[in-house]
């Protein structure tokens, strides 16, 4: 391969991965979605957040038969982008900021820490050999 060629080839490479970088981080029209939930749930089996039609839910597949929902509370579009109000009983949580992009959804408290939900991969119920001889993380 010539050195112009190759020239070609670096470039062309680096525009797409460029592409992807910014598609990526381009931001969303709404949260909408599933997104990975932390291990530190504790949650046995498969477990995601779920943003639909204004509401959050915890959804826990517990095994091929048992799935049930757990209402994590709603989300709107505020003068300044989306929110998140947390409802978890007795305890009201404070309103925390949304910024949905492709890649997932970053979530920002009032006191300036935040943390990212990473868009799940996989739509549906994971089987159980998934679970079993895949890493917690790749969902």
């Amino acid at each position: 391969m010539t050195f112009r060629r190759r020239n070609v080839v670096g470039v062309a490479i680096g525009v797409v991965l460029l592409g992807l970088v910014v598609l990526l981080a381009a931001e969303r029209s709404s949260p909408d979605g599933l997104y990975v939930a932390d291990v530190r749930l504790g949650a046995a089996g498969d477990y995601y957040y779920e943003f639909r039609g204004g509401k959050v839910d915890l959804v826990v597949c517990e095994d091929a038969t048992s799935t049930s929902r757990l209402s994590e509370g709603v989300y709107s579009r505020g003068a300044d982008g989306w929110v998140w109000a947390w409802d978890r009983g007795k305890h009201k949580e404070p309103v925390v900021k949304l910024r949905p992009s492709l890649a997932g959804l970053r979530v920002s408290f009032p006191d300036g820490s935040h943390f990212f939900l990473r868009r799940r991969l996989f739509t549906g119920r994971r089987p159980d050999w998934m679970q079993d001889h895949l890493p917690w993380g790749v969902q």
